[in-house]
């Protein structure tokens, strides 16, 4: 789950979008391997990307170049469970694990 709230700040935003292109660097992303989705929230939690719609890095990485910086509340609680939602869609038996980042200065 990307934070998109204002709490995150835009400079911080972009060290976020970079840690996730490097987790994607990282993984073997297929139908059969890896799989990804990511949600971003801020005062609303959107599914920007689904966990069947993306079967390969570069399709991925894209979906996260279009995730824009939008500011406003952080509503985290709802990302979690939203994200938990989703992952009742991945393959049985497989591990599903869930990052939420939620970057805030304190």
């Amino acid at each position: 789950a990307l934070p998109i709230s204002e709490s995150v700040g835009p400079a911080n935003f972009e060290l976020i979008r970079k840690f996730v292109e490097t987790l994607i660097n990282r993984v073997s992303i297929s139908q059969s391997s890896t799989r990804v989705g990511i949600i971003n929230f801020s005062h609303q939690v959107e599914l920007a990307a689904p966990l069947q719609q993306f079967s390969t890095k570069a399709d991925i990485k894209k979906a996260v170049e279009n995730i824009h910086y939008l500011g406003e509340g952080t509503y985290t609680a709802t990302a979690i469970k939203r994200a938990n939602e989703i992952s009742q869609a991945a393959r049985p038996g497989v591990r599903k694990v869930t990052i939420v980042n939620r970057s805030e200065e304190h």
